[in-house]
């Protein structure tokens, strides 16, 4: 039958009708399907992520295997009108009673439904990633992209196979990718950064209670299976291979295909297993074939297994029953989570048909797990929950764009769809599920979407599940307590909240838009902490004055945050960061912030900083501005852009009577006495290099290291006669209104004079002269 017309101007209307009701998201069979809840939640919990798997990717497949589809629409943003077409679910979802939507923002973003179906290309804004989507669905907890089960600070958050494993329960993670791939990773570890594969491979090997590993990233084995000549230890460092494939680690390993489907139907299993595939980036996906080209892209037309299979690995069916075969041994209970990986892979590349492929054995994985569950345990004590990390290759009907147009196709036949990017979108994604706890998980769908209906957010499936078990989320760094009820002040520009601890500061980020004073020197002890303000989506918006007070030894989480603020949206004034020590520091990194979009004035720093790239020695990226202050910090960049005060000038940005005295370097390109990288836009004045030297492999100079989207406006500019800059990228000789900056000499640099008249700084109020440092130090900032 035909499903109803709607317009975009329902969805207000919509939303309130929904949380008035407090409507659950069900479909399908009775609730008493769901499962019987009990106060102690589900016995077993088995998470199904398909990886990219939007609603569309579920309907291409769903015709290519059927001839029908679900979830097919006609949308005009122009008239506002949504016609939903007749359609039938496919019969691998059909019995799962919850069949609802989520969202999957992460960490400062959100949602939008109004502007989703307003404007067609607003879905690929602000998307998120593997690692931010994964860890939300395995702690409830939002991060960043590329973070790997740690919160936007650094700090780790406690996932859903850690708190299985704490209640007796045995627990496992398989994937079509590699074992140690964003979403398995997202499940068991901690890590900053998805992209370390060997340290994520000890964690979830030697530190962490994992019964189960399965994946692919063999280093033996390229992706179609065949030996390498020379192994590949892009996933896995050759010593900890060693010690796992001969025995040495708390796992039976087990590579060949004959020994997955062994273990399937084993009668006696081992207690632990790890299986490691014989192939390389993934079971199927990446395997040559007639239906790529010569530079591997998707010949367009090539059908679903157009290109002969992979033929000595395991499907993942058979390795999730591998996984449930020893899993179910656990008295307490068990939790799976098996990820069809390479969904997400397939729509990347565009290749509709390699996605369907992925999609059709992600099917036969839920009737896997389904049969599992009626076999050996029951919709009583089982939960199993279907969904995605987010939506890949924005897939479409074709035509669509700025409206949205149907996927049509029939059974046998590959779908006539277009994706809209190689990446990922902000779409909503499907969830299902079935068991104890499913109406709670259902419950939580209390948004409305004017296409998808009744949605959620992804934290909201692990915090149901959480609840179920009398645990609820709780975030890494607890409940800030409100400054207002600890500190003295009242957080006005007049009556600025009061800092004496460490403890103190920890509390700016309940009240990041508060004003601030530091009242003593805090000397830390270089353990790493948290950035002030961290997770706020918006940074740091208030003023934080030091009141001529230094901060010293501070260390943000490698790889995550390097400077004191992540970000200053506000004003930092009057402060000395002092002392730093931030090695392998992320790419944008600087000691006082690594993103300052506001003020810093009478502000200095000195130690040393090392960080990805975009290094500074103030800040990171300046879209702000940055004045009358100085860093001696040595600056390094493991990459490029490298600036003694900020490692990129953004358009817009000013920086303006500052000075630098440390070494700066750029493995590559892009070192800047005063500013690594400028763009168009940006204005640098009246400042000071007197760095000892300023390196890279190209475009190092005295003031700026490079420009490009337009002329930067340099003007005023000098550099002390012995910085030792080079290679320079400009022909053009020293000069104030140029990178190079004009020539100061030494006894320029050592008189005032040179200072106030040449470069127009006020020593009256501002800067004072310090006849021992021969230089010039801030009065309302001092150096002790």
């Amino acid at each position: 039958m035909s499903k109803k017309r709607t317009t975009l101007c329902a969805l207000a209307a919509a939303t309130a009708l929904t949380a008035t009701m407090g409507a659950p998201a069900i479909a399908g069979p009775d609730l008493q399907e769901a499962g019987k809840d009990t106060d102690q939640g589900p016995t077993n919990v088995i998470y199904l992520i398909g990886d990219g798997m939007g609603f569309n990717q579920i309907d291409t497949a769903s015709l290519y295997e059927h001839g029908t589809s679900n979830y097919q629409f006609r949308a005009d943003p122009a008239t506002g009108e949504i016609e939903d077409l007749p359609g039938e679910v496919d019969p691998v979802f059909a019995d799962f009673p919850v069949q609802t939507a989520s969202a999957t923002p992460q960490h400062g973003n959100s949602y939008d439904a109004e502007q989703t179906w307003s404007d067609f290309g607003h879905a690929l804004e602000d998307h998120t990633d593997s690692a931010a989507g994964g860890t939300a669905l395995a702690s409830g907890v939002r991060t960043t992209n590329g973070a790997v089960g740690v919160d936007p600070c650094g700090r780790p958050i406690e996932n859903i196979t850690e708190r299985a494993d704490a209640r007796g329960m045995s627990t496992g993670v398989v994937t079509t990718m590699p074992f140690n791939h964003a979403t398995p990773a997202s499940f068991s570890a901690h890590n900053p950064s998805r992209n370390n594969y060997p340290a994520l491979a000890k964690e979830m090997i030697f530190e962490t209670g994992l019964d189960v590993i399965m994946g692919a990233g063999h280093p033996g084995y390229d992706d179609d299976g065949e030996p390498l000549a020379t192994p590949d230890y892009a996933y896995i460092d050759p010593g900890r291979f060693k010690q796992l494939s001969e025995g040495n680690s708390r796992f039976d390993f087990l590579s060949e295909k004959d020994d997955f489907a062994d273990l399937a139907t084993a009668e006696e299993t081992p207690e632990r297993v790890f299986g490691l595939a014989e192939v390389g980036a993934g079971l199927q996906y990446a395997r040559s074939g007639p239906d790529l080209d010569d530079d591997g892209a998707p010949v367009p037309g090539a059908e679903p297994y157009d290109a002969p299979l992979n033929d000595a690995v395991p499907t993942l069916p058979v390795m999730a029953a591998g996984a449930l075969n020893v899993l179910d041994d656990a008295e307490d209970g068990l939790f799976l989570m098996v990820e069809g990986g390479a969904i997400d892979a397939a729509a990347h590349q565009n290749a509709l048909n390699r996605q369907i492929e992925e999609q059709l054995e992600f099917h036969e994985t839920i009737e896997t797990v389904v049969d599992w569950v009626e076999r050996e345990s029951s919709w009583e004590e089982t939960l199993v929950v279907i969904t995605a990390d987010h939506e890949t290759g924005y897939l479409t009907g074709p035509d669509s764009d700025p409206t949205w147009e149907p996927i049509e196709g029939a059974e046998g036949e590959l779908p006539v769809a277009e994706y809209h990017t190689g990446g990922h979108s902000n779409s909503l994604v499907p969830v299902f599920a079935r068991g104890p706890g499913a109406e709670e998980i259902g419950a939580r769908a209390d948004q409305v979407d004017p296409v998808r209906g009744e949605h959620m957010d992804n934290v909201d499936i692990a915090g149901a599940i959480f609840e179920s078990w009398g645990e609820p989320v709780v975030p890494p760094g607890g409940t800030v307590d409100d400054p207002g009820e600890t500190l003295p002040g009242s957080g006005t520009e007049a009556d600025p909240y009061e800092l004496r601890t460490w403890e103190d500061v920890e509390l700016v980020s309940a009240a990041p838009d508060a004003h601030y004073r530091l009242m003593e020197d805090l000397e830390l002890d270089d353990a790493p902490r948290v950035q002030i303000a961290c997770e706020s989506p918006d940074g740091f918006t208030g003023t934080f004055d030091g009141d001529g007070h230094e901060i010293s030894g501070f260390v943000g989480y490698p790889e995550i945050g390097a400077g004191l603020f992540a970000e200053n949206a506000g004003t930092i004034r009057n402060l000395a960061v002092t002392d730093a020590d931030i090695t392998d520091g992320p790419r944008i990194a600087g000691i006082l912030a690594d993103v300052n979009s506001g003020t810093i004035e009478s502000s200095w720093t000195s130690g040393s900083i090392s960080g990805a790239s975009r290094v500074g020695g103030i800040a990171g990226n300046s879209t702000g501005e940055i004045r009358d202050s100085y860093s001696l910090a040595t600056v390094t960049s493991a990459a490029t852009e490298s600036g003694g005060v900020a490692g990129v000038g953004v358009a817009g940005s000013t920086t303006e009577r500052v000075y630098s005295a440390g070494t700066v370097t750029a493995a590559s390109n892009n070192a800047g006495g005063v500013v690594g990288y400028g763009y168009g836009g940006t204005v640098i004045q009246d400042s000071l290099a007197l760095n000892p030297e300023v390196g890279a492999d190209a475009f190092a100079h005295g003031i700026l290291g490079r420009y490009s989207s337009g002329e930067p406006t340099l003007a005023g500019n000098h550099a002390w006669e012995g910085t030792e800059a080079g290679p320079a990228g400009y022909p053009e000789d020293p000069a104030a209104d140029n990178p190079k900056g004009a020539v100061a000499t030494t006894e320029q640099t050592e008189s005032p004079e040179f200072y106030s008249e040449t470069l127009g700084w006020d020593f009256e109020e501002t800067w004072e002269w310090d006849d021992e440092l021969n230089r010039p130090t801030l009065r309302n900032a001092p150096e002790k």
